[in-house]
């Protein structure tokens, strides 16, 4: 498919951005105070008390400019959902994240003092309590459960919130109040070039508001298996440096086999960093004993599916080997060398 031209992009963006009206702008500068608004009446301490249904505020949604009455309730966490357009990957919070072991210790302490903000929607015939902003809180109220089973979350529901205005809002929670990790943000750049194929990256950069290197990266990032972010305390220990080089060892590899390598260093233990994580895997790797090449079996040497040099046994000389290289970049050729000194033990 053809990429869409930069010109006819870049008009199209600007026509967006001019029927902006001005109050638009001035609520979407509002928007981290608005998305998840404080209670009126002072903080409260008691974590299982019943917040009365009489607590309520009108907020002003972004997009329709609607004024929707938002009600202080009390759920189960357990029974919310999580607004599928949020880019916080709800399979990695972990209690030991130690962001979300200082956000369970704050509400056991303080009591939570900042509802969340949610909506009721329908999940197979069942109205369910979709949490558009506090995805952390709401975990983090679930752990609280288990030693207190009778604690509930907090949240205000705002009925009759669009789904335009909760995407919205959804969004303005990872951008401004607490970024989620550059590999979620890589993962959310990935989906949006796969649904948008005929851009290009600097359209991509243009519509997620970022520059265009910053995209290649984060694109380069997204490549990073989940497997291996699972390995990790929180996805923000995946470091960009790290993460390319975790990319490029395990291109080409197969799901099982990552499994089997990650087994052999992870345990039963999460590493707090990538820079940790990868040089655990390159020790592993380097423990392999590595048998000599016949006349009848070579070794390849590779980097993904790619072969990269070959090592064979001379036939007619013995004790001599031949080594054939191809098309090597310098740094592959110091890792060709360090290989050949393993396999020969110097």
């Amino acid at each position: 498919m053809a990429k869409q031209s930069m010109k006819s992009f870049r008009e199209k963006r600007s026509k967006e951005k001019s029927e902006k009206t001005e109050e638009q702008v001035e609520v979407a500068a509002k928007e981290k105070s608005v998305a998840s608004p404080m209670l009126s009446g002072g903080s409260n301490r008691s974590r299982t008390a019943t917040v009365k249904k009489a607590e309520r505020k009108l907020m002003k949604m972004p997009i329709t400019k609607d004024d929707i009455e938002l009600t202080v309730m009390s759920v189960d966490p357990s029974e919310c959902v999580i607004h599928p357009k949020n880019r916080r990957i709800q399979k990695l919070l972990r209690e030991s994240n130690p962001k979300i072991m200082d956000l369970k210790k704050s509400i056991e302490e303080e009591g939570q003092r900042d509802p969340v903000l949610a909506r009721f929607v329908e999940v197979d015939g069942e109205r369910k309590v979709e949490v558009i902003d506090g995805s952390r809180r709401r975990f983090a109220s679930e752990l609280i459960r288990k030693d207190e089973p009778e604690f509930k979350l907090k949240v205000w529901i705002g009925k009759g919130i669009s789904d335009v205005d909760a995407e919205y809002l959804t969004k303005v929670e990872n951008e401004f109040q607490e970024a989620i990790s550059a590999w979620e943000t890589a993962v959310h750049l990935k989906s949006v070039a796969e649904k948008n194929p005929d851009w290009s990256q600097e359209a991509l950069a243009i519509n997620e508001g970022m520059a265009q290197q910053s995209v290649s990266e984060y694109l380069q990032l997204a490549m990073v298996p989940m497997q291996i972010v699972e390995t990790l305390l929180s996805p923000d220990c995946l470091a960009l440096r790290s993460g390319k080089q975790l990319v490029k060892m395990f291109e080409g590899v197969e799901s099982p086999e990552i499994a089997k390598k990650l087994k052999k260093v992870a345990a039963n233990e999460l590493f707090e960093s990538s820079d940790t994580l990868l040089k655990s895997l390159k020790e592993e790797e380097a423990k392999k004993a590595i048998s000599k090449p016949t006349a009848n079996k070579k070794i390849e040497i590779k980097s993904g599916k790619k072969v990269r040099a070959e090592i064979g046994k001379n036939r007619k000389v013995d004790g001599q080997y031949k080594v054939d290289v191809y098309d090597v970049t310098d740094t592959e050729y110091e890792e060709l060398i360090e290989s050949i000194n393993k396999i020969f033990k110097r």
